[in-house]
């Protein structure tokens, strides 16, 4: 096989060291994405099962989700949010996922959601029975 010699930024260079990326595996988009999305798989597991400990914890309890006031800046942001800080300020795994280390589409906070989570435990509990 013979090599060109030239310029490095000549055309055929660049052909070649595209070739050459392309064939490493380790870069490869397929290799890259399911790498990504394994992980993103992970890290919503985890968020998903803190919110379901929150959810079971407070239908347990008897407890109200929210509070007057969720907002960042409120010393008692409602039952499911500091029950969540707490969660996160215990386990370094749920920590690495929740609130604002978690994508903008993956917090699991919205009120819908808890009322999603809610009623999905009350559902299980009355197919239980």
């Amino acid at each position: 096989m013979k090599i060109h010699v030239g310029p490095v930024d000549s055309a055929h260079n660049q052909a070649r060291e595209a070739a050459t990326n392309l064939m490493n595996q380790n870069a490869h988009i397929e290799t890259v994405m399911n790498k990504h999305s394994e992980h993103a798989r992970m890290a919503y597991h985890i968020c998903l099962n803190a919110s379901i400990k929150c959810t079971k914890f407070l239908l347990r309890q008897g407890l109200a989700f929210r509070g007057h006031d969720e907002s960042a800046t409120s010393s008692n942001r409602g039952n499911y949010l500091e029950l969540l800080q707490f969660l996160a300020d215990n386990d370094e795994k749920v920590r690495a996922v929740v609130f604002e280390n978690a994508p903008g589409n993956l917090k699991l906070v919205a009120p819908s959601i808890q009322k999603d989570l809610q009623m999905a435990m009350v559902l299980r509990y009355v197919d239980d029975k």
